[in-house]
Parts: C-alpha cells; sequence; structure tokens
C-alpha cells in the first residue's frame, strides 16, 4: 500500500503564537471518499493557566461548521505544552463533505504555540477505521 494513493495529508494552521480569548479554523478539506480524518496539533510553549481546545469539525458547505461530537474535541491543559495530540474520526457517506481542524484558547493572559496538520486515511472499501477515538499523547 503506497501511502500517497491512500491518504491525503494537509498542513492547516501555521505555527503560531495563538492570543488568549482567540479561535484559529484552518480551512475546510473536501473528505469525500476517505473514511478516516486524523487532526495532528503540535503545541509548543502554553502560558499557565491556560488549557486550549482542539478539536475537527464538519461542514456540508465549507462555510457553516459543526462540531463532529464531543469526542472529537480534546481539552489541554498548560501542563501539554510541547507535546503532538491527535484527534481520529471515523467518516463515512453520512457525514459532511468538509472538514477541518479548529483550536480555541480561553481567556486569560499569554499565549498558545500551536500548528495542526489534517491525514484523510483509508478510502471507502479499505479496513475500517475505530469508531471515534481523542488520544492524550501521539
Amino acid at each position: 500500500m503506497q501511502f500517497a494513493s491512500q491518504h491525503k495529508a494537509v498542513h492547516q494552521i501555521a505555527s503560531q503564537a495563538q492570543a488568549q480569548g482567540t479561535t484559529i479554523s484552518a480551512t475546510g478539506q473536501d473528505a469525500s471518499g476517505y473514511a478516516e480524518a486524523i487532526g495532528v496539533f503540535n503545541l509548543g510553549a502554553i502560558a499557565s493557566g491556560l488549557g486550549p481546545t482542539i478539536r475537527l469539525q464538519e461542514s456540508d458547505d465549507n462555510s457553516a461548521w459543526t462540531n463532529f461530537s464531543t469526542d472529537a474535541a480534546l481539552p489541554l491543559a498548560d501542563t501539554d505544552d510541547n507535546e503532538t495530540k491527535a484527534i481520529t474520526v471515523k467518516l463515512d457517506p453520512s457525514n459532511k463533505k468538509y472538514v477541518r481542524g479548529q483550536s480555541t484558547v480561553p481567556g486569560g493572559t499569554g499565549t498558545v504555540q500551536v500548528s495542526a496538520d489534517l491525514v484523510l486515511a483509508r478510502p471507502h472499501g479499505h479496513v475500517a477505521a475505530p469508531a471515534m477515538t481523542a488520544d492524550k499523547a501521539v
């Protein structure tokens, strides 16, 4: 199995210091024909007291977005800095067409260093992915 024929990897959020009280939403990616979406979030320094939430969202029109479910969101603590976190969502034809990553930092003082990538994997008809997981650390 060749990676390029089974997966689509897209850089979603460029590495940046995300300010408190802000949300960064990536550009939506067409997930048609894929069975799994994996959001990979790279975290640098997280200011003391800030606990960002990372999530995957879906959309029919690449404009109006909804969260997949509470399982597709991962709240973090300031002790999660300098780690890579992954959120995996099983896709099926009933899901909406577009997928994106999102990072939200609550109010407070300081910033969170964040970047994100999205991997769309295993076109339909191949081995199915687990229902839904949010890994604490990859």
